[in-house]
This record gives C-alpha cells, structure tokens and sequence, in this order.
C-alpha cells in the first residue's frame, strides 16, 4: 500500500468577536506570518481584517463616514495593508468607495482617486509598502463612465493614470512587482475583448494571447 507523507495539523487563525460570521481570506505577507481579508459582522456588512501569528485577527475598521471595508493585498514584509472601504447606502448618489492604506496599529487612510474620478479600490502593493496599484472610475461604481488602472506612489501627491490599450475602453492595474517597477493588470473594450497588460514606467504592453 502507498504511504501518504504525514500532513501537519491545520491551525485554527482565531476569531475576532466584532466579526464572528463568515470569513475570506485576500493575501499574505512575510510568509504566511501575515494574513489579512474581510469578514462579515453581526449586522452584515464586510470588515476588512488582518492576522499575524502573535495575536487574534483584528477588525481594521473602515474610512470616515463608511460603513464597511476589504483588506485586498499586504505588503511582502506585512507591514502595509492595502483595500477598499465603502458606504452602501440606499440611494447610488450617495455611495461611494475609496482605496486605502493602513500601517497598524495606526488607523486606514484614503489613498485618493485618479483626477476626474469619483472612487478607487486598491488591489496590490509592493514589498514595502511604497506603491500600491489598483482601479478608479468616473461615475457610479455599478455602470462607471469610465474605469482606469492606478499607480500610486508614497510622497506623491496624486495618483498616476496608467490609462489603457490602444482601442480599449477601461483597464484596472491587479499586481506590482517587489520594487514596484512593473505593473500588471487588464485592459479590455466593452464586452468585445480583455487582455493583459504589462506597465513598465511608460505605455502599456499588450502581452498578447494565444
């Protein structure tokens, strides 16, 4: 009979008794040291969330005025927490969702918009921290004027519009390399084509497809 190698035991993260129902894991840093996601409180909204392997998982709270957040990426050594944090209202002229960045213990502050743009969510951030890249777009978020992928840089006083492909009518910018020189995300036309890009400080490069 074939021997299985032994597995190791599944750890049990802990619960943070503010966000006690269902759970979704986003991202790691400094190997796995570092968890973070969103989970859903008592009263049903998400709550972004982040972990590390001295403590409980802890709800990062949200933005001003917002009633919920996700945690979407961390940073490679763990330190920088990357994502979004919203408030669903009932009317769509009074929602609104920003990117943010968080340093805990220290309290999630907005990252910004692209000019012209009326929200923003941050999908990925570098090793340290330093850049974080994502998407902003004109209009409601549901059916968006427009939607074009980010680059924001620390010290910079406003985000970079990465823009699209040629002929394309929206792009959103999904990872960063270590350094944060190198940007990859999509670009797509309305419902005719997506393709993947590849942003090295200037246009942006169709990697092609098969």
């Amino acid at each position: 009979m074939q021997q299985h190698p032994q597995s190791k035991t599944m750890a049990y993260l802990g619960a943070d008794p503010t966000v006690p129902n269902s759970t979704l894991v986003t991202a790691f840093g400094r190997r796995g040291a570092v968890i973070v996601g969103s989970d859903t409180t008592t009263g049903g909204v998400e709550h972004a969330f982040y972990w590390h392997n001295a403590g409980p998982p802890r709800d990062l709270g949200v933005l001003l005025g917002a009633t919920g957040s996700r945690a979407l990426g961390v940073s490679t050594d763990g330190t920088i927490i990357v994502g979004d944090s919203s408030a669903q209202l009932t009317s769509p002229a009074t929602r609104w969702r920003h990117a943010f960045r968080c340093a805990p213990p220290e309290q999630m502050q907005t990252i910004g918009e692209v000019k012209g743009a009326h929200g923003s969510t941050a999908f990925a951030v570098n090793a340290d921290g330093s850049v974080i890249v994502g998407s902003s777009w004109k209009g409601e978020e549901s059916n968006p004027d427009w939607i074009h992928a980010f680059l924001w840089r620390q010290g910079s006083s406003e985000m970079q519009d990465l823009g699209m492909l040629p002929q394309a009518t929206g792009s959103e910018a999904l990872f960063v390399s270590e350094d944060g020189r190198v940007v990859i995300g999509r670009s797509w036309k309305d419902s005719e084509w997506i393709r993947t890009f590849r942003w090295t400080g200037g246009e942006m490069e169709d990697i092609g497809h098969f």
